[in-house]
């Protein structure tokens, strides 16, 4: 049986990545509506984000012990390789207006 010392190695790695994509999906959702809607949008997307940190531990430790104990650790790295392809696909960025020069 492989150590599982490698699990330990990943989480800094995961961690950083994760503390970065929250940072700047903030950023993508306030963007990309109008400054109307922008607190319904950041409210919908914490919600998102909190159920999206509550059901891997609940999947994944069904997993793990269906299957292998690096059967989660793979298939988030799946799931994220999928996602991150579907964003690159799918994204286009919008236009952001200029501020205005205001005179002095």
């Amino acid at each position: 049986m492989p150590s599982p010392l490698w699990l330990f190695l990943i989480a800094p790695i995961s961690s950083t990545f994760n503390g970065l994509s929250l940072a700047n999906m903030g950023g993508l959702l306030s963007r990309s509506v109008a400054p109307q809607v922008q607190g319904e949008i950041l409210g919908i997307g914490s919600s998102i984000a909190a159920l999206a940190n509550s059901l891997p531990p609940l999947i994944g430790g069904f997993v793990a012990a269906s299957f292998a104990p690096e059967a989660p650790v793979l298939g988030a790295a799946l799931t994220m390789f999928l996602a991150w392809l579907i964003f690159t696909l799918t994204f286009r960025r919008a236009p952001v207006p200029a501020p205005a020069v205001t005179g002095v």
